[in-house]
């Protein structure tokens, strides 16, 4: 079965399972989330069409390893799954897990983590979503009720476009010869040559995770900085524990 590596989904970066106060980073582990979490920011936000986050550059350094970094050799693969593992950490959900998140539900309010898809909503780069219903209506009248209905046309790219959810299938490591598609290596050591092919990926295809269901943080980043943050600014870690602390969250 092959599928695209990226899809909408509801989930969100302001989310987590677990509490950053609760794990300190090493200076390496910084350095890589800092560097991480500058190209992810710049990747949400700086290709959206109106209002602050109007198309902004974006450094070919902020898509580097932080310095000093070093791409391993060393074999980490197969997971701790297996070697046929496609699911990765989703693997977490079981049943008990869930059990244990359904726990901490108190009020039952239902918040909407995704972002209904529009012209106006954060794309990356130069990408763009376009909707257009060509006519109205496009079918019909049919049968003695005189059907009709609507056709709709989208252009788009699907990937890093509004609220998304990225596969195992959509970052790799480079460990060999520029080209060298045996030697690009994916979650569980799958090589580009075994996933990758024109109409979507054979292997690490967004449908082999299981559902998420788990114990989440939602960081209100707008409330502790006083509005709406810039393309490109930084969430750092001190930011997560201010929240937690505003929020009173363990």
């Amino acid at each position: 079965m092959s599928d695209t590596t990226d899809s909408p989904a509801d989930s969100s970066a302001n989310s987590t399972a677990n509490s950053p106060a609760n794990s300190p980073a090493t200076a390496d582990r910084r350095s890589f989330l800092k560097t991480a979490g500058i190209a992810g920011a710049a990747g949400a936000l700086a290709g959206a069409a109106h209002g602050k986050f109007g198309l902004a550059p974006i450094a070919s350094a902020q898509a580097q390893p932080a310095a000093g970094a070093k791409l391993s050799a060393e074999k980490w693969w197969p997971s701790k799954w297996g070697a046929d593992d496609e699911a990765g950490a989703s693997n977490h959900i079981t049943p008990q897990k869930v059990l244990e998140a359904a726990k901490w539900i108190r009020d039952g309010k239902v918040y909407k983590l995704g972002r209904v898809y529009e012209q106006g909503m954060p794309l990356f780069g130069q990408r763009a979503f376009v909707l257009r219903i060509p006519g109205a209506p496009t079918g019909g009248p049919f049968g003695e009720n005189k059907l009709i209905y609507h056709d709709e046309f989208l252009a788009t790219e699907i990937g890093q476009t509004g609220t998304q959810f990225d596969g195992l299938g959509h970052i790799g490591i480079q460990l060999g010869r520029d080209g060298d598609k045996n030697e690009m290596r994916f979650y569980n050591g799958l090589t580009s040559t075994e996933i990758s092919q024109p109409y979507g990926l054979a292997k690490l295809g967004v449908e082999k995770l299981k559902p998420l269901f788990t114990r989440g943080h939602l960081f209100d980043l707008a409330g502790l900085k006083g509005g709406m943050m810039d393309a490109g600014q930084e969430i750092t870690l001190a930011d997560l524990r201010a929240c937690m602390q505003r929020q009173n969250m363990q």
